[in-house]
């Protein structure tokens, strides 16, 4: 009886390991589901002129980011510094009169990649609190607001942390594909023009073009050594005017990589990442059914049988 009771033990202490990367990852992804839902009511009870005052603010901010701060001050969110410069919110603050306060814990908004079936809030500030939650603007670059002459860098973790792999299947977007950032109630969509695999030293890939609207997403790689920096470069294709002001502004822009209208177009996703997703709640169902059969089977062992 005794060693029945160490093999069951031995079989749930061993299954428990197995399935807990895939337990957090489903786990997450049901929390995640729960919090962005959490933030869209919350949007939908701001009225208008708030939100408009939210974004005057944020535009402040993007133009200091402009005008006063250089591309080489950007820290790596990778790698730990003691010495990192001032982070977003608290320039964020610096640069505006409002006693309105800045989002610091909840989401800025989120971003959902369609091709490979993420969708993730966003964070203000590269800060390791904020990458363990979700993605995270990095710290002096653009807020992901639009705009002609911002460029939002947005990071995430590829390698397990916290049993999450935000931007593990990064690299499988390719030019053309598409993803949309959801500010408060805007849809700002990003079509990806190429990729760059840098140094975590290097920042010139990061600089601002004034005459386009760009997000940067960020990771590391290679995929669980990390020596490096994968970045993945996208342009505005979106906007919240009508189609005859589109016409015009294409006129007008040039060019630029930059549209007006905001539109989602259907993706196929990767089949890699699909069978990934098929596999964590493969795993989480039949072995959360194992291991409550196992538990049981390990209770009654402690039953002590009659007496004859």
């Amino acid at each position: 009886m005794k060693l029945k009771r160490i093999s069951y033990l031995i079989f749930l202490i061993g299954l428990s390991v197995f399935m807990y990367p895939y337990v957090i990852k489903v786990f997450f992804e049901v929390q995640n589901i729960s919090e962005l839902n959490e933030y869209e009511n919350i949007v939908e009870h701001m009225s208008d002129e708030e939100i408009k005052q939210y974004m005057e603010e944020y535009e402040r901010y993007n133009d200091y980011i402009a005008n006063k701060l250089p591309v080489q001050e950007l820290d790596d969110p990778f790698v730990p510094n003691t010495k990192r410069t001032p982070g977003t919110v608290s320039v964020l603050e610096q640069q505006t009169n409002t006693t309105k306060s800045t989002p610091t814990s909840g989401p800025f908004g989120y971003i959902d990649i369609p091709k490979i079936r993420e969708k993730l809030p966003i964070y203000l500030g590269g800060s390791l609190e904020n990458l363990a939650k979700g993605v995270a603007q990095l710290d002096r670059t653009s807020l992901p607001i639009g705009g002609i002459g911002t460029h939002s860098v947005i990071a995430g973790h590829r390698r397990y942390y916290s049993g999450v792999r935000f931007f593990k299947y990064l690299d499988k977007l390719e030019a053309g594909d598409r993803f949309y950032i959801h500010v408060y109630n805007m849809t700002l969509t990003y079509e990806v023009t190429g990729t760059d695999v840098i140094l975590s030293t290097e920042r010139e890939k990061l600089s601002i073009d004034p005459d386009k609207d760009m997000v940067t997403l960020l990771t590391c790689e290679p995929y669980r050594i990390s020596t490096h920096r994968l970045l993945v470069h996208a342009v505005r294709v979106g906007g919240e005017q009508t189609l005859e002001e589109d016409e015009r502004g294409k006129k007008e822009e040039g060019d630029r990589g930059v549209l007006s209208i905001s539109y989602n177009r259907e993706m196929t996703v990767n089949r890699e990442v699909q069978m990934d997703m098929m596999i964590s709640y493969v795993v989480v169902g039949i072995g959360s059914v194992l291991w409550l059969i196992t538990f049981i089977l390990f209770i009654r062992t402690f039953r002590k049988k009659p007496k004859a």
